[in-house]
């Protein structure tokens, strides 16, 4: 086993953290998506509108890196125009998922995101990242238990 530095140690914690921040967030953003698309607003809207203030909030706080967009090449402004179309598709159709059905069966589906990550990062990102077959036998027993939360749901 790779032995990690206090350095390391640190920047796991941080990363961990504001992962379980970013945890909080979608789940409020869901929670309140189902309030709005309960009350008559379309997930479209829904989602237009939140990715909207989303963008002014962010833009506000991070206004001076903003400036770093105009030295990049055009690999990494693709690769961010993308991941932004991607997470606003991604918003809009999870806001229409609970519109139609529970949002305590919808919500776990997003963590099937992880799978997801992790065969893109198994095909195009080997040399950057290793998934170890902990962290494969961690992800399919997220997979399993989000089969098992539809499955004995009440609400098929």
């Amino acid at each position: 086993m790779k032995k990690i530095n206090r350095n390391d140690k640190t920047n796991l914690i941080i990363g961990y953290s504001i992962s379980l921040v970013a945890a909080m967030c979608y789940g409020t953003a869901s929670f309140l998506g189902k309030i709005l698309v309960n009350d008559s607003i379309t997930p479209i809207v829904t989602g237009i509108y939140a990715i909207f203030f989303g963008f002014i909030v962010l833009a506000i706080l991070v206004r001076k890196e903003i400036k770093s967009i105009a030295t990049t090449g055009f690999k990494p402004i693709m690769f961010m125009s993308l991941a932004g179309i991607a997470g606003s598709f991604a918003i809009t159709v999870f806001f229409w998922g609970v519109q139609l059905g529970s949002l305590t069966t919808v919500a776990p589906l997003i963590a099937l995101q992880a799978l997801v990550a992790m065969t893109l990062t198994h095909l195009f990102l080997q040399k950057l990242e290793r998934i170890t077959p902990r962290i494969f036998v961690g992800t399919i027993l997220v997979a399993v238990g989000i089969a098992l939360i539809i499955i004995t749901s009440n609400n098929i």
